[in-house]
């Protein structure tokens, strides 16, 4: 489905769109499973295909589907972030999985930016409570090696970061905790493939997509805000005795 010319592809604005054609294709048959399965994520409520990213907005030679809240839930957090103001809802407020194109790689990744800080801070209260603290780390012990975390931003892969099964006890993980700034830190988790991977081919990759998304929803779920999934009353608290 996405060959090396694919990815030679995005350096030019007419090869660009073509891509583009092929990533609407996949999210077609991608999202149909989504729906299927209750898995709660949804395509950007203006467009499912961008040409940007959300780990680095200045990079052009990208061609990217996007995943997060529903539009319902968005706007509700962000009225919650604004304290009560109405405001433009905007994606890079909220998690979000992306599915991405450039010219030397294919990245299925979970983001968090810093100006999805709610959800950070979300994170941050979480990771003080020592059972969540082990969830979080049997959850990582679950998923592939391949998985690559860190908090790096930008649209390329970072030489600072860990895979998974770097993360072979808690102390790892918790001094690897330690580092991360919220709101200013950018959450990253996901899988990079070679332009000519053999997962990309077309009679893989529909599953290969469905099967990563489907893992990186579960870290997703970990982190992000809801009513049921709420610590940041946790987070103000530890704020408060650090003040």
């Amino acid at each position: 489905m996405l060959t090396l010319n694919d990815h030679l592809a995005v350096t030019e604005e007419r090869g660009m769109q073509y891509v583009g054609d092929k990533m609407q294709t996949l999210h077609r048959e991608l999202y149909r499973q989504l729906r299927s399965y209750g898995i709660n994520l949804h395509p950007h409520w203006n467009r499912p295909v961008s040409f940007d990213s959300i780990a680095d907005p200045y990079t052009r030679e990208v061609v990217a589907l996007r995943y997060f809240r529903c539009r319902g839930e968005a706007q509700a957090v962000e009225h919650m972030m604004a304290d009560g103001m109405p405001g433009e809802v905007s994606y890079d407020s909220h998690p979000a999985i992306e599915i991405r194109v450039t010219p030397d790689h294919f990245a299925i990744e979970l983001v968090i930016a810093p100006s999805a800080w709610w959800d950070q801070q979300n994170l941050v209260g979480k990771m003080t409570i020592e059972r969540q603290r082990a969830d979080f780390y049997q959850l990582l012990r679950q998923m592939s090696c391949e998985v690559q975390i860190g908090f790096w931003q930008g649209a390329y892969l970072s030489d600072v970061r860990l895979s998974t099964c770097d993360i072979y006890n808690p102390r790892i993980l918790n001094e690897w905790m330690n580092t991360f700034a919220e709101g200013q830190d950018w959450v990253r988790a996901g899988i990079w493939y070679q332009p000519d991977h053999a997962a990309l081919s077309e009679e893989n990759i529909v599953s290969e997509l469905f099967q990563r998304v489907s893992e990186l929803y579960k870290l997703y779920s970990f982190f992000t805000w809801t009513s049921d999934n709420d610590f940041r009353a946790v987070y103000r608290k530890l704020l408060a005795r650090t003040a």
